[in-house]
């Protein structure tokens, strides 16, 4: 997915369409649709999912890194430093 230069998303469609294949890192069901930062990584995950996973969430970016992930430096900016000063509004997981 992405903005168009009108700030209209885009691919929305074709994101859900792969997505129904996607097995969850997490619960291993099908329609994953958020998938790890680092391009390597076979990651993704529902949302729900993802915040009991505990992954990193890149706001700013829309992006998010799986746990294995999170802690990588070499992708650190502006965004991240946000996420983490605004990480008390994710779940707590118990």
């Amino acid at each position: 997915m992405y903005y168009d230069d009108k700030g209209k998303l885009r691919g929305i469609h074709k994101a859900l369409k792969r997505g129904k294949h996607i097995p969850c890192a997490r619960c291993d069901g099908k329609g994953a649709t958020l998938g790890c930062r680092e391009p390597s990584c076979p990651n993704a995950y529902h949302l729900p999912c993802a915040h009991l996973a505990r992954v990193q969430f890149l706001h700013h970016d829309f992006l998010i890194a799986c746990p294995e992930h999170a802690s990588h430096k070499r992708h650190r900016g502006a965004a991240d430093d946000a996420v983490q000063r605004d990480s008390h509004f994710l779940p707590k997981v118990r």
